[in-house]
Protein backbone atom coordinates (compact mmCIF):
# COMPACT_ATOMS: atom_id res chain seq x y z
CA UNK A 1 0.00 0.00 0.00
CA UNK A 2 1.06 2.95 -0.93
CA UNK A 3 2.02 5.90 1.32
CA UNK A 4 0.12 8.59 -0.61
CA UNK A 5 -2.77 6.17 -0.34
CA UNK A 6 -2.67 5.95 3.31
CA UNK A 7 -2.54 9.45 3.99
CA UNK A 8 -5.50 9.96 1.86
CA UNK A 9 -7.35 7.17 4.30
CA UNK A 10 -6.05 9.33 7.30
CA UNK A 11 -7.39 12.35 6.07
CA UNK A 12 -10.91 10.77 5.63
CA UNK A 13 -11.00 9.01 8.89
CA UNK A 14 -9.97 12.54 11.07
CA UNK A 15 -12.46 14.41 9.12
CA UNK A 16 -15.06 11.77 10.15
CA UNK A 17 -14.30 12.18 13.60
CA UNK A 18 -14.45 16.14 13.94
CA UNK A 19 -17.54 16.47 11.58
CA UNK A 20 -19.96 15.22 14.84
CA UNK A 21 -17.75 17.65 17.18
CA UNK A 22 -18.80 20.33 14.40
CA UNK A 23 -21.93 19.68 14.06
CA UNK A 24 -22.30 19.24 18.22
CA UNK A 25 -20.58 22.65 18.40
CA UNK A 26 -23.28 24.17 15.86
CA UNK A 27 -25.90 22.22 18.01
CA UNK A 28 -24.77 23.72 21.58
CA UNK A 29 -25.03 27.47 20.04
CA UNK A 30 -28.29 26.76 18.49
CA UNK A 31 -29.70 25.88 22.01
CA UNK A 32 -28.13 27.91 23.63
CA UNK A 33 -29.91 29.82 26.04
CA UNK A 34 -28.64 33.37 26.76
CA UNK A 35 -30.20 34.65 30.24
CA UNK A 36 -31.46 38.22 29.94
CA UNK A 37 -32.80 40.44 32.87
CA UNK A 38 -36.17 42.07 32.64
CA UNK A 39 -35.28 45.84 31.81
CA UNK A 40 -35.62 47.95 34.97
CA UNK A 41 -37.93 50.79 34.50
CA UNK A 42 -36.63 54.02 33.75
CA UNK A 43 -38.39 57.27 35.27
CA UNK A 44 -39.30 59.31 32.05
CA UNK A 45 -36.61 62.55 31.42
CA UNK A 46 -37.43 65.57 32.74
CA UNK A 47 -39.15 67.43 30.66
CA UNK A 48 -36.86 70.99 29.79
CA UNK A 49 -37.79 73.70 31.83
CA UNK A 50 -39.80 76.02 30.25
CA UNK A 51 -38.06 79.80 31.25
CA UNK A 52 -40.40 82.40 30.50
CA UNK A 53 -39.16 85.06 28.59
CA UNK A 54 -41.50 87.68 29.73
CA UNK A 55 -41.17 91.21 27.82
CA UNK A 56 -39.49 93.65 30.51
CA UNK A 57 -42.68 96.40 30.05
CA UNK A 58 -44.65 93.74 31.49
CA UNK A 59 -42.85 93.81 34.85
CA UNK A 60 -44.78 94.44 38.17
CA UNK A 61 -47.96 92.91 36.22
CA UNK A 62 -49.94 89.26 37.71
CA UNK A 63 -50.12 86.47 35.16
CA UNK A 64 -54.14 87.79 35.39
CA UNK A 65 -53.04 91.26 33.94
CA UNK A 66 -51.01 89.94 31.59
CA UNK A 67 -53.17 87.79 30.03
CA UNK A 68 -55.78 90.26 29.91
CA UNK A 69 -54.12 93.12 28.19
CA UNK A 70 -53.04 89.65 25.69
CA UNK A 71 -56.77 89.29 25.22
CA UNK A 72 -57.96 92.89 24.93
CA UNK A 73 -55.52 93.65 22.06
CA UNK A 74 -56.91 90.23 20.35
CA UNK A 75 -60.34 92.07 21.04
CA UNK A 76 -60.44 95.42 20.21
CA UNK A 77 -63.16 97.02 18.38
CA UNK A 78 -61.96 98.86 15.21
CA UNK A 79 -64.12 101.47 13.67
CA UNK A 80 -63.66 103.07 10.43
CA UNK A 81 -65.20 106.65 9.14
CA UNK A 82 -64.28 109.36 6.86
CA UNK A 83 -62.94 112.97 7.93
CA UNK A 84 -65.52 114.76 8.29
CA UNK A 85 -63.26 117.85 6.75
CA UNK A 86 -62.25 115.47 3.36
CA UNK A 87 -63.73 116.75 -0.41
CA UNK A 88 -63.39 113.31 -1.63
CA UNK A 89 -65.95 111.90 -3.71
CA UNK A 90 -68.34 109.52 -1.66
CA UNK A 91 -67.57 106.62 -4.24
CA UNK A 92 -63.66 106.74 -3.45
CA UNK A 93 -64.15 107.07 -0.09
CA UNK A 94 -66.50 104.50 0.52
CA UNK A 95 -64.36 102.32 -1.62
CA UNK A 96 -61.35 103.20 1.25
CA UNK A 97 -63.57 102.63 4.04
CA UNK A 98 -64.76 98.88 2.88
CA UNK A 99 -61.20 98.11 1.61
CA UNK A 100 -60.03 98.74 5.36
CA UNK A 101 -62.93 96.96 6.54
CA UNK A 102 -61.75 94.09 4.51
CA UNK A 103 -58.22 94.12 5.65
CA UNK A 104 -59.39 93.96 9.62
CA UNK A 105 -61.63 90.69 8.47
CA UNK A 106 -59.19 88.96 6.75
CA UNK A 107 -56.85 90.11 9.63
CA UNK A 108 -59.50 88.57 12.46
CA UNK A 109 -60.17 91.79 13.82
CA UNK A 110 -63.56 93.19 14.63
CA UNK A 111 -64.74 95.81 12.12
CA UNK A 112 -67.63 97.96 12.85
CA UNK A 113 -70.35 98.17 9.84
CA UNK A 114 -70.29 100.73 8.03
CA UNK A 115 -74.15 100.77 7.30
CA UNK A 116 -74.57 100.55 11.73
CA UNK A 117 -72.31 103.82 11.53
CA UNK A 118 -74.42 105.75 9.02
CA UNK A 119 -77.72 105.02 10.53
CA UNK A 120 -76.67 106.33 13.95
CA UNK A 121 -75.31 109.36 12.32
CA UNK A 122 -79.01 109.79 10.69
CA UNK A 123 -80.81 108.98 13.32
CA UNK A 124 -79.34 110.19 16.65
CA UNK A 125 -77.62 113.68 15.37
CA UNK A 126 -79.54 115.25 17.87
CA UNK A 127 -78.99 113.00 20.65
CA UNK A 128 -75.11 113.63 19.59
CA UNK A 129 -75.72 117.56 20.14
CA UNK A 130 -77.83 117.22 23.32
CA UNK A 131 -75.40 114.97 25.09
CA UNK A 132 -72.14 116.53 23.97
CA UNK A 133 -73.10 119.81 23.25
CA UNK A 134 -70.44 119.02 20.63
CA UNK A 135 -67.63 119.11 22.92
CA UNK A 136 -66.42 115.65 20.96
CA UNK A 137 -66.45 114.73 17.25
CA UNK A 138 -69.67 112.68 15.92
CA UNK A 139 -67.05 110.26 14.78
CA UNK A 140 -65.64 109.65 18.56
CA UNK A 141 -69.55 109.75 19.77
CA UNK A 142 -70.56 107.31 17.71
CA UNK A 143 -67.53 104.71 18.34
CA UNK A 144 -68.27 104.99 21.84
CA UNK A 145 -71.63 104.34 21.34
CA UNK A 146 -70.92 101.43 19.58
CA UNK A 147 -68.12 100.14 22.13
CA UNK A 148 -65.29 100.74 19.82
CA UNK A 149 -61.78 100.82 21.16
CA UNK A 150 -60.82 102.32 18.01
CA UNK A 151 -61.60 104.54 15.67
CA UNK A 152 -59.62 105.23 12.23
CA UNK A 153 -60.28 108.44 10.43
CA UNK A 154 -59.30 107.99 6.87
CA UNK A 155 -58.65 111.17 4.51
CA UNK A 156 -57.91 111.03 1.08
CA UNK A 157 -57.44 112.74 -2.61
CA UNK A 158 -57.61 110.90 -5.80
CA UNK A 159 -56.26 112.20 -9.23
CA UNK A 160 -56.87 110.98 -12.95
CA UNK A 161 -56.19 111.01 -16.50
CA UNK A 162 -57.70 110.22 -20.00
CA UNK A 163 -55.45 109.15 -22.56
CA UNK A 164 -56.17 108.67 -26.44
CA UNK A 165 -56.81 105.27 -27.15
CA UNK A 166 -58.90 104.35 -24.11
CA UNK A 167 -56.21 104.46 -21.65
CA UNK A 168 -56.93 105.45 -18.51
CA UNK A 169 -54.78 106.80 -14.93
CA UNK A 170 -55.27 107.11 -11.40
CA UNK A 171 -53.53 107.84 -8.62
CA UNK A 172 -54.51 108.58 -4.98
CA UNK A 173 -53.19 110.15 -1.84
CA UNK A 174 -54.12 108.83 1.34
CA UNK A 175 -53.85 109.63 5.91
CA UNK A 176 -55.13 107.18 8.39
CA UNK A 177 -55.18 108.60 11.87
CA UNK A 178 -56.22 106.76 14.71
CA UNK A 179 -57.50 107.37 18.20
CA UNK A 180 -58.45 105.42 21.43
CA UNK A 181 -61.97 105.88 21.53
CA UNK A 182 -62.29 107.32 25.34
CA UNK A 183 -59.41 109.59 25.27
CA UNK A 184 -59.58 110.70 21.59
CA UNK A 185 -55.29 110.01 22.34
CA UNK A 186 -53.62 109.38 18.73
CA UNK A 187 -52.63 105.99 18.49
CA UNK A 188 -51.31 105.51 15.16
CA UNK A 189 -50.93 107.57 12.02
CA UNK A 190 -50.16 106.94 8.49
CA UNK A 191 -49.78 108.46 4.74
CA UNK A 192 -49.31 107.21 1.56
CA UNK A 193 -49.58 107.94 -2.02
CA UNK A 194 -49.63 106.17 -4.69
CA UNK A 195 -46.02 105.85 -7.13
CA UNK A 196 -46.96 104.51 -10.07
CA UNK A 197 -50.40 105.73 -11.68
CA UNK A 198 -52.46 102.93 -11.95
CA UNK A 199 -53.91 102.07 -15.15
CA UNK A 200 -57.24 100.77 -16.32
CA UNK A 201 -58.99 100.02 -19.80
CA UNK A 202 -62.90 100.65 -17.90
CA UNK A 203 -62.57 104.04 -17.05
CA UNK A 204 -61.30 107.08 -15.24
CA UNK A 205 -63.36 106.52 -11.93
CA UNK A 206 -61.80 102.81 -12.40
CA UNK A 207 -58.48 103.99 -12.38
CA UNK A 208 -58.39 106.29 -9.17
CA UNK A 209 -60.76 103.75 -7.49
CA UNK A 210 -57.94 101.26 -8.03
CA UNK A 211 -55.50 103.25 -6.79
CA UNK A 212 -57.26 104.23 -3.59
CA UNK A 213 -57.65 100.66 -2.73
CA UNK A 214 -53.82 99.73 -3.33
CA UNK A 215 -53.19 103.07 -0.91
CA UNK A 216 -55.01 101.34 1.48
CA UNK A 217 -53.64 97.96 1.49
CA UNK A 218 -50.11 99.40 1.96
CA UNK A 219 -51.14 101.99 4.65
CA UNK A 220 -53.51 100.01 6.78
CA UNK A 221 -50.97 97.14 8.09
CA UNK A 222 -48.78 100.01 9.11
CA UNK A 223 -51.46 101.96 11.10
CA UNK A 224 -52.53 98.69 12.97
CA UNK A 225 -48.95 97.75 14.04
CA UNK A 226 -48.75 101.12 15.94
CA UNK A 227 -52.11 100.96 17.27
CA UNK A 228 -51.26 97.97 18.92
CA UNK A 229 -47.89 98.20 20.00
CA UNK A 230 -49.14 101.82 21.12
CA UNK A 231 -52.40 100.47 22.86
CA UNK A 232 -50.28 97.72 24.43
CA UNK A 233 -48.15 100.09 25.98
CA UNK A 234 -51.64 102.20 27.13
CA UNK A 235 -53.15 99.05 28.52
CA UNK A 236 -50.10 98.20 30.84
CA UNK A 237 -50.56 101.30 32.75
CA UNK A 238 -54.23 100.72 33.48
CA UNK A 239 -57.42 101.16 31.03
CA UNK A 240 -58.80 104.55 30.88
CA UNK A 241 -62.81 104.03 32.69
CA UNK A 242 -64.81 107.18 33.66
CA UNK A 243 -67.06 106.40 36.81
CA UNK A 244 -69.89 108.95 38.10
CA UNK A 245 -71.44 108.74 40.98
CA UNK A 246 -74.69 110.55 41.46
CA UNK A 247 -75.84 111.94 44.97
CA UNK A 248 -73.08 111.63 46.48
CA UNK A 249 -72.65 110.83 50.41
CA UNK A 250 -70.54 113.00 52.66
CA UNK A 251 -67.01 113.15 52.36
CA UNK A 252 -66.55 110.65 55.15
CA UNK A 253 -67.90 107.81 52.97
CA UNK A 254 -66.75 109.27 49.55
CA UNK A 255 -62.98 109.29 51.15
CA UNK A 256 -63.56 105.61 52.20
CA UNK A 257 -64.62 104.69 48.64
CA UNK A 258 -61.56 106.55 47.39
CA UNK A 259 -59.01 104.76 49.54
CA UNK A 260 -60.65 101.62 48.65
CA UNK A 261 -60.57 101.73 45.38
CA UNK A 262 -57.36 103.36 44.98
CA UNK A 263 -55.73 100.58 46.40
CA UNK A 264 -57.61 97.65 43.93
CA UNK A 265 -56.64 99.98 40.83
CA UNK A 266 -53.77 101.39 38.76
CA UNK A 267 -54.45 105.08 39.30
CA UNK A 268 -57.79 107.04 40.02
CA UNK A 269 -58.10 110.86 40.00
CA UNK A 270 -61.34 113.04 40.79
CA UNK A 271 -62.05 115.32 37.78
CA UNK A 272 -65.30 117.03 39.32
CA UNK A 273 -67.39 117.13 42.56
CA UNK A 274 -70.43 118.66 43.48
CA UNK A 275 -73.16 117.88 45.42
CA UNK A 276 -75.23 116.64 42.01
CA UNK A 277 -72.18 113.86 40.81
CA UNK A 278 -68.97 113.06 41.17
CA UNK A 279 -66.18 112.32 38.39
CA UNK A 280 -63.44 109.79 38.37
CA UNK A 281 -61.27 108.88 35.88
CA UNK A 282 -59.74 105.26 36.89
CA UNK A 283 -57.11 103.39 35.49
CA UNK A 284 -57.54 99.54 35.71
CA UNK A 285 -56.41 96.55 33.74
CA UNK A 286 -59.32 94.82 34.07
CA UNK A 287 -62.81 94.61 31.49
CA UNK A 288 -66.15 96.97 32.37
CA UNK A 289 -67.80 94.50 34.14
CA UNK A 290 -65.11 93.27 36.42
CA UNK A 291 -64.63 97.23 37.36
CA UNK A 292 -68.12 97.67 38.05
CA UNK A 293 -68.02 93.91 40.11
CA UNK A 294 -65.05 95.48 41.91
CA UNK A 295 -66.63 98.67 42.68
CA UNK A 296 -69.58 96.54 44.42
CA UNK A 297 -67.49 95.00 46.59
CA UNK A 298 -66.24 97.88 47.82
CA UNK A 299 -69.51 99.98 48.40
CA UNK A 300 -70.64 96.98 50.18
CA UNK A 301 -68.30 97.17 52.93
CA UNK A 302 -68.85 101.29 53.12
CA UNK A 303 -71.77 102.40 55.37
CA UNK A 304 -74.28 104.99 53.29
CA UNK A 305 -73.15 103.17 49.84
CA UNK A 306 -74.31 99.76 50.10
CA UNK A 307 -77.36 100.35 48.02
CA UNK A 308 -75.22 101.93 45.43
CA UNK A 309 -76.39 100.60 41.76
CA UNK A 310 -75.57 101.44 38.39
CA UNK A 311 -77.82 103.55 35.94
CA UNK A 312 -76.04 103.97 33.11
CA UNK A 313 -73.13 103.07 30.79
CA UNK A 314 -71.54 103.97 27.28
CA UNK A 315 -68.46 102.63 26.09
CA UNK A 316 -66.12 102.97 28.84
CA UNK A 317 -68.32 105.43 31.05
CA UNK A 318 -70.02 104.14 33.85
CA UNK A 319 -72.71 105.94 35.81
CA UNK A 320 -74.16 104.74 39.63
CA UNK A 321 -76.78 106.24 42.12
CA UNK A 322 -75.97 105.91 45.57
CA UNK A 323 -80.12 105.26 46.15
CA UNK A 324 -80.79 108.55 48.06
Amino acid sequence: MSKAFIILIFVIVLGCVSEPSKQEDSNTQNNETVETHPQEDTPPPEPEEIVEQTNPIYSGLTEAEIEFVSRYLNKMIYMVYFDEETEEDEYYISGALNKANEYLIENSLVAIDLDQIEKIKEDQILAYEEQTGQSESIIQWIANKLNADIYIEVSAKTEGSTQIGGKYYGTAQLELKAYETSTAILMGSASYTTIDQKFSTVSEENARFNAIQEAVNIVMPRVIEQIRENMKNSAINGIRYEVIIQNPLGDRAMNSFWDKLSGEVKDIQAISQSMEEIRYNIWYIGSMVELKSLIYNITETISGLQNMEMVYSRGKSITFHTGY
